[in-house]
C-alpha cells in the first residue's frame, strides 16, 4: 500500500475516511502475531508444531531443511523465552508451509526443485550458535 511520509496504508486510510471515527483513522498501524509458544507448558500449537515436524510431512516438502527444522526445534526448550518469541515467526512459517504442502499438494518449478532446500540458523544473543 502507498505511503504518505511515515503514514502507511494512505489510500486505504483515504478511502475509508468517512466510515472511521478519528482515533481508528489516525492510528499508527499494529501488526497481528501470534501468541509464543509456551514451553514446558500444555500449548496445543507447539504440540501441532512437535506433531508435524516429526512426520513424514516436513520431509516431503521442498523448501525447508527438514533436518535443520527438527535440530534447532528440539533446542526449544533450551532457548530463553526471549529466543523462543524470536523464532516463534519461523516456526509458524514451516509449520503453515508444510501443511499447505499436505492439503494442496503445491509444487515448486522444476528450476527451483533442483535448489538446495532453505538452511537457516540462529545464533543465540549469548553467541552460541544452535544450528
Amino acid at each position: 500500500m502507498k505511503i504518505n511520509g511515515m503514514r502507511e496504508k494512505h489510500v486505504l486510510r483515504e478511502a475509508t475516511r468517512d466510515v472511521r471515527i478519528k482515533p481508528v483513522y489516525n492510528r499508527e498501524k499494529h501488526p497481528f502475531v501470534t501468541p509464543p509458544a509456551k514451553v514446558g507448558e500444555a500449548d496445543a500449537m507447539l504440540e501441532l508444531m512437535g506433531d508435524v515436524f516429526a512426520s513424514r510431512l516436513l520431509d516431503e516438502q521442498p523448501i525447508f531443511d527438514a533436518a535443520a527444522v527438527r535440530k534447532l526445534f528440539d533446542s526449544l526448550p533450551e532457548c530463553t523465552p526471549d529466543e523462543r518469541t524470536a523464532l516463534d515467526g519461523l516456526w509458524n512459517r514451516v509449520l503453515s508451509f508444510t501443511l499447505m504442502h499436505q492439503r494442496f499438494g503445491m509444487t515448486v518449478s522444476r528450476r527451483l526443485a533442483l535448489r538446495r532446500p532453505i538452511h537457516f540458523s540462529y545464533t543465540r544473543p549469548t553467541g552460541r550458535r544452535v544450528l
